[in-house]
């Protein structure tokens, strides 16, 4: 009879990490977990099962499923259900904070976090131990410096003569360093906060921005209400700007365009009527306003194009993109009435 020792079961695992030898043992010699997979099952789920760290619960574990298959020598469907059947087991359970691309917006490697069941089930640590205790001592506080011989010597009439107009003028630059803004810029702020772009991403934009000629902020502006109807966020938001800088667009332009139509909407004089006087809409503008509302309803999410000019209208949710041969522009919703009515003149027809 073959007897066998713990150290030669833990050898079967030696091309894993020593410290996680242990738990990869008792993950496949635990009962229930050896009653719901097979052995090709088996082999996938402890390769994953050693990616995990032993005191980070909170780490998540990348896995890529064609390097799995490929290292394993079994085939991707494989690796894809063993992972559906942890996570219907509840052993494992995907990164919410992870959606599918990286931080360069190309698709990376699947995510997941060992769930607490699993770890209690093969006895790993469940409560992070490496974080920073609240019990340190505070560190003691630096002795007091001694003044020197030189400032002991010098007289209430002796201070500051001589002072070196150099020394002040680098202090005074110092002083400007200090309080310039650091960090993101504020009319970029909204990249983080609405779509979820972390810096890396934000920065990495702003230097393609630079090296295209255009601005990230005019990108925004521009193609705001897109990015947030969509409901992208994180890389699949960083692929698509990046999709929108290479597009060679001028987005300043599109963005001037929007900022003086918002000021002049805005700044726009109103006539005075008298107190006892108030205007009333007659008939025929309640029906002229009630049809272009009716217009403008229909024409939401689709594309016309004019009968004798080279112009393409594209409608979306209160604005337009309007297409005039290799000139792309934006029309807000104060300029849309003149498209509705060449809808409703039959000017525009719908392709």
């Amino acid at each position: 009879m073959l007897k066998l020792t713990y150290n030669d079961m833990l050898s079967a695992y030696a091309e894993y990490p020593a410290p996680i030898r242990p738990y990869l043992l008792r993950a496949e010699t635990h009962p229930d977990i050896r009653a719901r997979l097979t052995k090709s099952f088996m082999r996938v789920f402890i390769d994953l099962v050693a990616r995990t760290r032993i005191r980070k619960p909170a780490k998540e574990i990348s896995v890529s499923v064609q390097k799995v298959a490929s290292e394993l020598g079994v085939s991707t469907k494989t690796v894809t259900r063993t992972i559906s059947l942890c996570l219907d087991c509840g052993w494992f359970d995907p990164d919410p904070l992870h959606d599918g691309r990286n931080r360069w917006g190309k698709f990376s490697a699947r995510r997941y976090l060992v769930a607490t069941p699993l770890r209690q089930l093969i006895g790993l640590p469940i409560v992070d131990d490496q974080g920073p205790s609240s019990d340190a001592e505070d560190p003691p506080a630096p002795p007091p410096a001694k003044a020197s011989p030189a400032a002991e010597s010098e007289t209430e009439m002796s201070h500051g003569i001589g002072v070196n107009n150099c020394l002040s003028k680098k202090e005074a630059s110092f002083n400007n360093e200090a309080e310039k803004p650091k960090g993101l810029p504020a009319d970029l702020r909204p990249l983080q906060r609405e779509l979820g772009i972390d810096l890396f991403g934000i920065f990495s934009l702003m230097a393609l921005a630079k090296q295209v000629g255009q601005r990230l902020q005019d990108v925004w502006i521009a193609k705001r209400h897109l990015l947030v109807n969509s409901g992208i966020t994180g890389g699949r938001a960083v692929k698509y700007l990046r999709s929108l800088l290479n597009s060679g667009d001028d987005f300043a332009y599109v963005a001037r365009k929007l900022k003086n139509a918002a000021g002049s909407v805005e700044s726009r004089p109103t006539a005075r009527q008298p107190s006892g006087m108030k205007m009333q809409p007659n008939a025929s503008s309640i029906a002229a306003s009630d049809r272009l509302a009716a217009i403008a309803n229909a024409c939401r999410f689709k594309t016309f194009r004019h009968v004798s000019r080279d112009m393409t209208v594209r409608f979306y949710d209160g604005f337009a993109e309007v297409t005039r041969g290799a000139v792309r522009e934006t029309y807000p919703a104060c300029h849309m009435e003149g498209l509705y009515k060449g809808v409703a003149a039959g000017n525009l027809v719908e392709v």
